[in-house]
C-alpha cells in the first residue's frame, strides 16, 4: 500500500495501478495478510485504483474498479460512495443510464442509512425524470425506508417536486404535507411547509398557506437546537407569511406580529430590510384612513430601515411610502 501511494505522485501512474492490482488479486484469492483485511486496505486498494483509472479517463475500467469495492470492503460508507461514483461515470461519462440507475437502486436497497443513498436517490431522479414509473416508485421507497428518516424525507420531497413539475398540484401538496406529518422534526420540514404554502397561495388558498407558514415559524427554537433547518428558509417563510396576511388576506393587523416576531428572532437576516418595509406598509394599512399612531409607527420602521440598511434595494418603495406619510427626513 505504501509503495502504491508513493507511486501515485509520479507522472506515470502505471506503477501505482500495478501495485493496487496486485493487492486486489491477493485479496480476491484469499492470500492477503490479515492486517490488510482488518484495516480494509483491500477495499481501499480497489477505491484508489478506480480513482487512478478515472483520472486517466479510462472510464469503463474505473467504473468496474469502483464496483469491486463492494466485494472487497467491509466499510459500508466506502462501498456506497464507490457504487455511487460508478453510477455517475456510467451516466455522465459513458452515456449508459441503465447501469447507473441499477447501481443507485442497489445503494438504496443495501445502504439506506448512508449519505450516499440520499445522493443516489437525487441522481436517479435526475436521470429518470421523464419515466412515468418513477413517481409511484418514490412513494413506495418513502414508505419502505420510513425508519431511515433522511432518505425517506428526500423520497417524499422529490416525489412532491416531481408531481409539481407534472402540474398535479393537489398531489404535490399532499406529498409535502405527508412529509411534514411523518417527520415533524426531520431535516426537510422547512422545505415541505414552504413549498406547500407557495402552491396553496398560487391557488388562492391563502388561509391554508398561512397555516403552514405559522407552523414553520413555531419550529424556530427547535431548529436552532437540532441544527437541521435552513435559517434562510425560515426567513423566507416569515416574509411570505407577512405578505399573505397583508396582500392576500387584507389583514395587516395579523401581518404585524408575524413580521415583528421574525425580526426579533433573526435581526440580521438578509430579508430584514424587506420585512421592515412590509411592517411600515402594514402599520399604514392597519386602519383606513391611518391613525396618528399608525403613521408614527410606520415612520419609525422606515427610519429603522434607512439607518440599518442605507443601501437597501427597497429604497425607492421606502421613499414613496415615507413621502405619502410625510415622515420626518431620515
Amino acid at each position: 500500500m505504501a509503495q502504491a501511494q508513493l507511486a501515485e505522485r509520479r507522472p506515470d501512474r502505471s506503477e501505482a495501478i500495478r501495485e493496487y492490482q496486485r493487492i486486489i488479486e491477493l485479496c480476491g484469492s484469499g492470500q492477503a495478510p490479515a492486517s490488510l483485511r482488518q484495516k480494509d486496505d483491500c477495499g481501499l486498494a480497489a477505491f484508489r485504483l478506480a480513482q487512478q483509472l478515472e483520472q486517466l479517463e479510462q472510464f469503463a475500467e474505473a467504473a468496474d474498479a469502483y464496483q469491486q469495492v463492494e466485494k472487497l470492503s467491509h466499510d459500508p460508507t466506502k462501498v456506497a460512495r464507490s457504487l455511487l461514483r460508478a453510477a455517475e461515470i456510467y451516466a455522465d461519462r459513458l452515456s449508459q443510464p441503465g447501469p447507473a440507475v441499477e447501481l443507485c437502486q442497489r445503494i438504496l436497497s443495501s445502504h439506506p442509512a448512508e449519505v450516499a443513498a440520499e445522493d443516489a436517490l437525487r441522481a436517479m431522479v435526475r436521470w429518470r425524470r421523464a419515466d412515468p414509473t418513477l413517481l409511484p416508485e418514490l412513494d413506495a421507497l418513502a414508505k419502505k425506508q420510513s425508519q431511515h428518516i433522511p432518505l425517506a424525507s428526500f423520497a417524499w420531497l422529490l416525489s412532491a417536486q416531481l408531481a409539481e413539475e407534472q402540474g398535479t398540484v393537489p398531489d404535490a401538496v399532499r406529498r409535502y404535507d405527508e412529509l411534514a406529518r411523518r417527520y415533524p422534526k426531520g431535516p426537510l420540514l422547512d422545505d415541505a411547509l414552504i413549498a406547500a404554502a407557495k402552491l396553496l397561495r398560487g391557488q388562492k388558498r391563502y388561509g391554508e398557506a398561512a397555516e403552514r407558514l405559522e407552523r414553520l415559524q413555531r419550529t424556530y427554537t427547535s431548529a436552532l437546537i437540532v441544527g437541521h433547518y435552513n435559517l434562510y428558509l425560515l426567513s423566507e417563510g416569515a416574509l411570505l407569511l407577512g405578505q399573505i396576511y397583508l396582500e392576500d388576506l387584507r389583514q395587516p393587523a395579523r401581518a404585524i406580529p408575524a413580521l415583528v416576531g421574525f425580526l426579533k428572532r433573526q435581526p440580521t437576516s438578509r430579508l430584514a430590510d424587506d420585512a421592515l418595509l412590509l411592517l411600515a406598509e402594514a402599520c399604514r394599512r392597519r386602519h383606513s384612513p391611518p391613525t396618528v399612531a399608525d403613521r408614527t409607527e410606520s415612520c419609525r420602521y422606515l427610519a429603522r430601515l434607512y439607518k440599518q440598511y442605507p443601501d437597501t434595494n427597497q429604497r425607492r418603495k421606502a421613499d414613496d411610502l415615507s413621502q405619502a406619510l410625510a415622515c420626518p427626513a431620515p
